[in-house]
């Protein structure tokens, strides 16, 4: 049995009430992500596009794997304070 399988037979489906009520637990004034996603996009996200993304979550786990774009870091170079 591999890996992947093991894990998502032991794993319950993510459901759109799950990403909602997730959303709500996360504080307003967090900043903002790579992905540059407010808690409100997804507060006003149609029950359509939650299900999306629930599928997303669901294959990650799935999976075992993030999709590709989700390896990028942004990284900030601020320079130093003149002395």
């Amino acid at each position: 049995m591999s890996f992947s399988k093991a894990v998502s037979e032991d794993m319950q489906t993510i459901v759109p009430e799950q990403i909602q009520t997730g959303n709500r637990m996360i504080n307003k004034n967090t900043a903002l992500g790579l992905d540059l996603w407010e808690q409100t996009a997804i507060k006003q996200m149609s029950e359509e596009s939650l299900q999306t993304l629930a599928h997303i979550y669901n294959r990650i786990e799935q999976e075992v794997h993030w999709p590709a774009q989700l390896y990028l870091n942004l990284i900030v170079l601020m320079g130093k304070p003149p002395p």
